[in-house]
C-alpha cells in the first residue's frame, strides 16, 4: 500500500495543532512532539515530561515550540 497523499498547506487545521516540546530536566534535555488540545494546553506523552532514567524526574521547564 502506498500513501501518496500530500499536505497542501501545513499552516491549517488540523496540521498547525502539532507542535515540538523541548523539555529541560536537572542534568538533561529532551524533544518530543505533541498537539495543542486548548489555549495553553499540548497533549504529549509521558515520557517527554518525566525522565524515568533519573528516578521518574518531572521537568523543569517547557517550551512549546509551533
Amino acid at each position: 500500500m502506498n500513501d501518496d497523499r500530500i499536505v497542501q498547506n501545513p499552516n491549517v487545521n488540523p496540521f498547525d495543532s502539532v507542535v515540538a516540546v523541548d523539555t529541560r530536566f536537572n542534568h538533561s534535555i529532551g524533544l518530543g512532539s505533541g498537539i495543542v488540545i486548548g489555549p495553553s494546553h499540548v497533549l504529549t506523552a509521558g515520557h517527554v515530561v518525566v525522565d524515568k532514567a533519573r528516578g521518574n524526574q518531572v521537568a523543569q521547564k517547557l517550551t512549546n515550540k509551533r
